[in-house]
Order: C-alpha cells, then sequence, then structure tokens
C-alpha cells in the first residue's frame, strides 16, 4: 500500500509523508514476521514441557491416595482387590473417580496390576496413562514409591486391568 501512496503522491506533486510512513510500517511489519515466528519455535517446546511437568504433578497427586487405599485394602484382606472400584465400596477411596480423572490428561488408560506380589516392593501396582508424548509413564510400586519410567521398561500390561480416564 505504501508503493501505491507514493506514486500516486508523486503524479499529484503532494509530499510523501504518509507514503514513506506506510512503506515503512509495511516493510517493518515484513520483518517481524520472522522474528515473532523465531521466538515462538523456541517457547513453544518450553510450553509443550510445562504442561507434560503438569500432568506428571497431577498424576503422582493422585496415585498417592489410591496407594495409600490399596495398601489399607490389602492390610484388612489380605490381598489386593480385584478391580479398583472395590476400594469405593469399602469405604477406603470414596473419590475414586475422581482421582483417575486428570481433567487435562492425555489419552490413555490406568493399568492396575491386582495380582502385584506385596513381598516383592518393585512389583508395579498402579500405571497412569502416557506423558510426554506417549514415552513414559508414572509408575507406582507395591512399596508406594512412584517413579517416571519410560514405555519400554513398563511392565507388562497382560496381567494388567485397563482402567480407561473418566
Amino acid at each position: 500500500m505504501g508503493h501505491i501512496a507514493w506514486s500516486h503522491s508523486a503524479k499529484s506533486g503532494q509530499p510523501p509523508g504518509r507514503a514513506k510512513l506506510g512503506l515503512i510500517f509495511g516493510y517493518g511489519s515484513l520483518a517481524m514476521i520472522p522474528v515473532i515466528a523465531a521466538i515462538a519455535g523456541l517457547v513453544a517446546p518450553l510450553v509443550i514441557r510445562q504442561r507434560e511437568k503438569v500432568y506428571e504433578v497431577q498424576f503422582t497427586q493422585n496415585m498417592k491416595p489410591i496407594g495409600s487405599a490399596l495398601l489399607n485394602y490389602h492390610e484388612k484382606h489380605g490381598s489386593f482387590p480385584a478391580e479398583l472400584r472395590l476400594l469405593e465400596q469399602d469405604g477406603l477411596q470414596p473419590q475414586l473417580e475422581e482421582l483417575l480423572k486428570v481433567r487435562t490428561s492425555p489419552t490413555g488408560d490406568w493399568l492396575y496390576f491386582p495380582k502385584a506380589n506385596i513381598d516383592e516392593p518393585k512389583d508395579a501396582l498402579l500405571v497412569s496413562p502416557p506423558i510426554q508424548h506417549g514415552k513414559q509413564a508414572l509408575v507406582m510400586r507395591v512399596d508406594s514409591s512412584i517413579q517416571k519410567e519410560a514405555k519400554s521398561d513398563l511392565p507388562s500390561d497382560s496381567e494388567a486391568l485397563r482402567i480407561p480416564s473418566p
């Protein structure tokens, strides 16, 4: 638009003040596009990492009370419940569905291992839905420890119950 205004002012004999301003703003905005794109390229991975950290914190906070309820159930009955909803029926975890529902959750299922051996502290008991682009998940062990593990290191889900995120 600045070029059109420049030629119009030259033909009409008017001073090209506004035309110069139009050229400056036009070329200035063209120069800003790569700068903005570069900034967006630098900031996007940070935002993604922060979002994944939020998932990790939410899953950890939600896994702890479920793990406590599972261990209490085991103390009371001598085994882990066949299904997680038995924790609600037993009165050990009345907010189970809310804890399994992480509102900003990525897609995926929780995995529950009801046949975990209490004498093997490293046996997986509960596994969160995937985080970090599906490459890792949080694993709660029988000893109540929660660790982030690579998908390749996760226990086989052949003995796990899949629990869809509500």
